[in-house]
């Protein structure tokens, strides 16, 4: 984690050292900036790379280490030394040819940074300076060098797995840092050493005890090793089985994806995911779930390896999978992916959320399927209040406490009272149940449906109360609680409507027949009338012949008078 830098050098002062010179390697270098950034500059390369930060404490005096080519000596150091060590150089963050340094002036004094140092130190530097530096499409690993003695005990630390690591300027890292000390003993500056150390624990290097000349040697593992011997140059994993070539200590830097020029593979620095979890959404089947409407709570994921929290610095690419339909979320540190869910998503239906992830060098893509939900985490579709055209409603299927024979759903229609299903309910264990199955509705708007027992010779016909289901297009959001309600009331509405119509349509038909047969009574009594009147007019103008002996008469009337006879 950490080079004990006081008992790391102090012997070396003393003792007189027979150098054995070596011919210089060099390696092509960027320049240092010419002038400050307080951001991160574009990049002149795509993909990995390290970025510095110069910070400096609030009641410090700045020593321009940035742009005047301090931390760009120790940068160059580094690129020579690893290219004499391993024949490779890291990938350092340009700008137009220029080592990228973004300079920070902390909001934190040098007492509270020595306070931080053991605690949150890289997390609250992250913090600081993350909405300064911002975010590039580059996965990066961010190196802070504070200028002031931060540690009288350490140099630097750097945190496992992660894309942090931070460095003191301390006059006890400081004092050793020039090419007639450390260069010469040592192979390299110790602000190198420091660098390099910190920077391959960021990559899961842990401290590696193999024998005194290991550059990750380091208290409290190391310690019959702890300290290397005079005239002895730093080495990095001569056994090829620890970190460069193995990963005894904990990963093989030699196949990661950090080294200019290749060598290394995607591979090695992905990370394997171990769990998926949710800080809420799910319940007690293990289910995620979504709120339709809603914003989502945080997706996040665990990993086999023990790796360092996704911070601000990390680039995670949220995504939420719908069908054909993907949405972009964004990434909460403490809560992970987040997003707003459409109000037209469709209850019931599986979502997939995805994300990929990049912090430093390492990298993962992960996902979880989960269910769209309403608030209370209900999934179907349709209830008993609405649905959508081309999906299937449910009717409401009941326990009755009679064996009632067989029970009616009716819709209201057009033509009035059609039977849509007629479901058994035969008495089993002192009741009887319903059972009705789904369909589809046709038409959208409000459908008007009851449950109806025709009468039978133990019952009287029962009619159910009426019911309204609000029918949605496929793309419409669900109706709200005053729409159901509105609902429920207009399905009244529409039978009292109807059940008036059909009485005044009773009563107008009840009149009509009356009319009717009042019609028919008068024009009755009018034939009757003339019938009457008919045969009093035939009455009046009929004669009769009548006879008495040899006499015949023929009178006015129908009759003879006394004595005569009708002829």
């Amino acid at each position: 984690m950490d080079l004990q830098g006081k008992a790391f050098w102090v012997r070396a002062l003393f003792l007189t050292i027979s150098l054995a010179l070596v011919a210089p390697i060099t390696a092509p270098a960027a320049t240092a900036a010419q002038s400050r950034s307080t951001t991160d500059r574009p990049d002149d390369v795509t993909g990995y790379q390290i970025h510095f930060a110069y910070v400096v404490p609030a009641d410090f005096n700045e020593r321009s280490w940035d742009t005047n080519g301090t931390i760009a000596t120790w940068i160059d150091a580094v690129q020579i030394w690893l290219k004499g060590q391993i024949s490779r150089s890291l990938i350092i963050d340009t700008a137009d040819g220029a080592y990228d340094i973004t300079f920070l002036k902390s909001k934190y004094t040098i007492a509270q940074l020595k306070a931080l140092e053991t605690t949150t130190l890289i997390s609250d530097l992250t913090t600081e300076i993350a909405p300064v530096i911002g975010k590039t499409e580059n996965p990066k690993t961010y190196l802070y060098i504070v200028d002031g003695a931060v540690s009288n005990t350490y140099c630097g630390r750097g945190q496992t797995f992660s894309n942090q690591g931070v460095f003191y300027g301390s006059p006890i890292c400081l004092q050793y840092d020039s090419d007639g000390y450390s260069t010469s003993y040592y192979g390299l500056r110790s602000m190198g050493i420091f660098l390099i150390h910190e920077y391959f624990h960021t990559l899961g290097v842990s401290h590696t005890c193999i024998n005194s000349s290991e550059l990750m040697i380091g208290v409290p593992e190391c310690t019959s090793t702890a300290h290397p011997v005079l005239n002895q140059r730093i080495t990095i994993d001569l056994t090829r089985q620890n970190y460069f070539g193995g990963d005894k200590s904990g990963a093989d830097i030699s196949q990661m994806n950090i080294w200019a020029g290749g060598g290394q593979t995607l591979d090695a620095t992905q990370w394997v995911q171990k769990a998926s979890y949710s800080s809420a959404g799910m319940i007690g089947n293990s289910q995620f779930y979504a709120v339709v409407g809603k914003q989502t709570p945080g997706f996040s994921w665990g990993f086999i390896q023990e790796l360092a929290s996704v911070n601000q610095l990390s680039l995670t690419i949220c995504t939420l999978d719908y069908g054909t339909t993907s949405i972009t979320g964004s990434y909460d540190i403490t809560k992970g992916c987040i997003f707003d869910v459409p109000d037209t998503w469709r209850v019931g239906k599986e979502f997939t959320v995805r994300a990929d992830i990049k912090t430093g060098p390492f990298w993962a893509k992960t996902s979880t399927t989960g269910i769209l939900s309403r608030a209370d985490y209900t999934t179907t579709m349709c209830t008993y209040d609405f649905c959508f055209t081309g999906e299937k409603w449910g009717p409401q299927n009941m326990y009755w406490g009679q064996d009632l024979g067989e029970v009616w759903l009716q819709e209201l229609t057009s033509a009035g009272w059609e039977t849509i299903q007629k479901s058994p309910c035969t008495l089993v264990d002192s009741s009887c149940t319903t059972n009705f199955t789904p369909y589809v509705i046709e038409g959208t708007g409000l459908h008007v449906f009851r449950q109806y027992i025709p009468a039978s010779a133990k019952y009287s016909a029962y009619v159910g109360n009426p019911h309204g289901v609000l029918m949605q297009d496929p793309n419409s959001v669900e109706p709200t609680s005053t729409q159901i309600s509105d609902a429920t009331l207009g399905a009244v509405n529409l039978v009292t409507a109807y059940d008036e119509k059909i009485k005044s349509e009773a009563l107008a038909e009840q009149n009509r027949l009356a009319d009717i047969a009042a019609a028919a009574k008068i024009q009755a009594d009018k034939t009757a009338a003339a019938k009457l009147a008919a045969a009093k007019l035939a009455a009046s103008r009929a004669k009769v012949t009548c006879v008495k002996g040899k006499v015949t008469k023929v009178v006015k009337g129908s009759k003879c008078p006394a004595g005569y006879k009708k002829k």
